[in-house]
């Protein structure tokens, strides 16, 4: 099963918080198959191409819409062998369909944490 399911903040007395649509959110933990996400303003994600061309998206905010349902606005970025790197606007997408576009986290972000 390929559903990204959403682990929401605990409360001070160890519920869980009930979620409030259109909230912004500091961070979300997502389980994507087998992987687990701990995602933050500032993760880095990527996706290469069969091009060559590598796809970095950077998490600007993450926020839940009117249904709950937690979504990621990011920016992306393409790197392409022997062209400058080109920065594109801003995206939205909703956690499962980021994780079905992007495999995983970029390298330096992992020794991070």
């Amino acid at each position: 099963m390929n559903q990204a399911i959403v682990f929401r903040p605990s409360t001070k007395n160890g519920t869980l918080a009930k979620p409030e649509p259109n909230r912004r959110l500091t961070s979300v933990l997502c389980r994507h198959g087998q992987a687990l996400h701990y995602v933050r303003p500032g993760s880095r994600y990527r996706r290469d191409q069969a091009d060559g061309t590598a796809e970095t998206a950077e998490i600007v905010e993450i926020y839940r819409d009117p249904a709950g349902i937690p979504h990621f606005r990011y920016e992306v970025t393409f790197e392409k062998p022997y062209h400058l790197p080109t920065r594109e606007g801003s995206h939205v997408l909703a956690a499962h369909s980021f994780f079905e576009r992007f495999e995983g986290a970029v390298e330096d972000q992992l020794a991070a944490h």
